[in-house]
Order: C-alpha cells, then structure tokens, then sequence
C-alpha cells in the first residue's frame, strides 16, 4: 500500500474546529481541509489559531507561521496554500510544490505577486477566476460543503433569505420589496457559524441574490441548496455555474423577474435542490478535486527530482545517492577515454573511492592511477580532475563535504568541453 500524500495547509484554518467559526472562505478552507483527511491525505495545518486572530501584528503571526512551514517541509509532498499570496516570500525555501487556491477575483497586486510565483506552483480557481491566463492553472473547481451540515427540514419554511453583500442596501431594498408582495417576512444569515446558518435556513421558502454585480463563487448559494432552499439570482457572475434554471432555482434579468420568480419557488422540490448540492457541490467532491492536483504536483515534483539527481554529461554521468545541508554523495561513470574538468572549489572539499575501471587523478598538477578500493582526498583550494585512460567505464563514488554545493563553486581551470574555462 502506497504512503499517504503529505499535505501541509496554509492559512486561514484554524487548529480543529476549523468550520465552526468565522467567515465564509474560512469555513469553506475548514471543509476542505476535513474533506482531504477523509479522502487519506496526512494532513497538517499551518493556520492561527483562535487566539491569534484577535491580535494586531498580523505580521509577526504571519512570520511565525512561515517559519514553521519551511521548518517542516522536509515531511511534506505538497503545499496547499489557502492564505492568498503568504507563502510566496518563503516558496524557493520550500523545495516542494505550492498549490494555491484562487477564490474570486485577484487584486492586482496579489496578480503581480502571482506572477513571481517560483517553479512548480500552480494556481486552483474556485470558479469564475480571472486574470490568471499567464500562470500555471488547473481546471476551474467548485466550492463545496458537506451535507451533513445541512440537513433537510422537518418542514419547509415561509421566509425569504436576502443572499449577497452585509453592505448593498439595493439588494436590501429590493429582496424587502419582494417579500412584502409576497406576504413573507425577510432574513439575513447574520452569523457565520454553519449549525446557526443551517437554522436560519431550515425555515426560508426561498433565497434572492439580486446585488447586481458579478457575483464571485457564492458558498452561501450553494449551503441554500444544501438546505433545499430555491435560489433566485441574477443571470451573472457565478450565479450562472451554481443555479440551475428551473429545477435548483431561477436565473432572472431585474428585480422584477426576481419577484414573478420567488412566487414560483413552490413549483421546484427542494430535493432536487439538495441532490444537486450534494453532486455537483459536495465537499468531499472539492476534496476529490484538490487531491487529484497535489498528487499530480507531487509527481511531477518527485520526476524534477530524479532528474536532477540522475545527471548526464558529456564525459559520462553522475547519479546522487543521498544529498543533506553538510554533504552529498554521488556516484560517477566516467567513459572510457573522457575526463572531467580540471577544477577546484572554494568551499567543499572531496573524497574519491574507484569501485570500478582505473581513473587517472590529477592533484595540483600531480597525476597517479587508482584502481578499485583506492582512495583520494581532495582538500577544498585543490585543483583536481579525474580521467579515464582504459577501454572500460570508470566508476567512483565522491563524497562532498563542506558548507556549500552548488555548481556556482566550480571554478574550472581546464576543461574539454569549453565549460567557464579560462
């Protein structure tokens, strides 16, 4: 049985009730991220927790979170980050892929951040996003909650639920209007806590979004489906992928459509409104979604891998066989009748094991042969180089050592292939 995907989540979900308290993008990360448990995803929250959230220095808190990130990356396969562009000060210190979640319309400033976005990010839009075209971005998803946060009433309600923006007193005034012709009272979901919201939904006959604006993904829509409650929207924005027309709600023009509307939401069966919550926006299907990337991610992550671990070149090839921040260890073929470049480093000095073939070693000018078992240590300032005189490949096993290993060490004096050689 294969090991379980390692996912670490960034923010903003806090340490266990995660989608119990807050707004609706916490509560939504909170699903997601129970959601991906279920579905076997070794999960670990990198969030606030509920006292952070009352403190001003919102940048020490996110600091510290980050650290603890890139301090645990090394258990980790993949990054699913939650928290918009946080994690992307800290991304080329992370050496695994970042995923991060797109949920309504980016600002420009969050665009040209995006846009930085080191090797291996991708970006997730919970639909409709825009202003990503030039970014690696998977297929849209859709947002999702579970059921059994809804459940279905016992009986249906008589209200009217205003959906939409706390602060437009157009859709205020509008959805008022409606109820009065209707003889229904009006409710607001004043709360973010989901059993309070489920409770205010319990007894609404309907639900009107009618802001008149393009409408990002609206989790509040679909926790209306989920409930059974029919959602009148206008024919816009994210509306149009959430209600379908004529079975889960109605798609209108105005407000005027929205009123000849809501008279008919007793024409449409509130279980077909929660089937389809349940289909199309459930949140262990969001969860389904979201794995399905970070293992992709997480694959083509492991093959950059072993390519840069398995490296040809034009005298043979060398494959790392372990790698940490104080040494690394590689084995090196040699072709017959190829060397390798005369060189020295200024901080990592080497120790050279032949296990097969004969290599020529070159120490400052110095050349003696070594054979299988023998050995040569190479102090960091030693110009060195090793060759194969025979007919048959070369294998030795190098041992790096020291405090730095890039190639950017590599000062090479001579070299067969006009590599950087003076």
């Amino acid at each position: 049985m294969s090991s379980p995907l390692r996912l670490g989540i960034l923010g903003p979900v806090p340490w266990r009730h995660s989608a119990r308290v807050h707004g609706a993008w916490e509560r939504q990360a909170g699903w997601l991220a129970e959601g991906l448990a279920r579905a076997g995803a070794a999960v670990e929250r990198f969030a606030p927790g509920p006292d952070d959230r009352v403190r001003r220095d919102d940048g020490a808190r996110d600091a510290a979170l980050l650290a603890r990130l890139c301090e645990r990356a090394d258990e980790l396969d993949v990054v699913l980050n939650l928290a918009q562009t946080l994690p992307f000060a800290a991304a080329p210190l992370l050496a695994i892929p970042v995923a991060t979640v797109v949920v309504g319309r980016p600002t420009s400033a969050h665009l040209a951040v995006y846009r930085r976005a080191p090797q291996g990010s991708v970006f997730v839009p919970v639909e409709p996003v825009v202003g990503l075209k030039d970014r690696p971005t998977t297929a849209p998803v859709a947002g999702g909650v579970p059921a059994e946060a809804f459940p279905a009433p016992a009986h249906r309600g008589e209200a009217i639920l205003r959906l939409g923006s706390r602060r437009s007193e157009r859709g205020r005034r509008t959805v008022r209007e409606a109820a009065e012709r209707l003889g229904r009272p009006v409710v607001e979901l004043a709360s973010d806590d989901p059993a309070e919201r489920a409770a205010v939904l319990a007894g609404c006959r309907g639900a009107v979004q009618i802001d008149g604006f393009d409408e990002p993904f609206g989790l509040s829509v679909i926790e209306a489906l989920a409930s059974g409650v029919p959602v009148v929207a206008l024919r816009r924005g994210a509306a149009r992928s959430l209600v379908e027309d004529g079975v889960t709600g109605f798609l209108v023009r105005d407000a005027d459509d929205a009123v000849a509307a809501l008279a008919r939401v007793d024409e449409l069966d509130p279980a077909a409104c929660r089937r389809a919550a349940r289909e199309r926006f459930g949140a262990d299907r969001l969860a389904a979604d979201v794995l399905a990337v970070a293992r992709d991610l997480a694959a083509a992550a492991r093959a950059r891998a072993a390519d840069e671990r398995h490296d040809r070149r034009p005298w043979g090839e060398y494959r790392v066989l372990e790698s940490a921040a104080d040494f690394k260890v590689k084995r090196i073929d040699v072709l017959p009748g190829q060397r390798l470049s005369y060189q020295r480093h200024g901080r990592r000095a080497e120790h050279w094991l032949v296990v097969r073939g004969t290599g020529r070693v070159t120490l400052d000018g110095t050349a003696r042969d070594l054979t299988p078992g023998d050995t040569v240590d190479i102090p960091a300032g030693t110009a060195h180089r090793i060759e194969n005189p025979g007919s048959e490949p070369l294998t030795f096993v190098e041992v790096q050592t020291g405090s730095y290993f890039g190639e950017d060490d590599i000062e090479r004096l001579e070299d067969d292939y006009g590599r950087d050689a003076p």
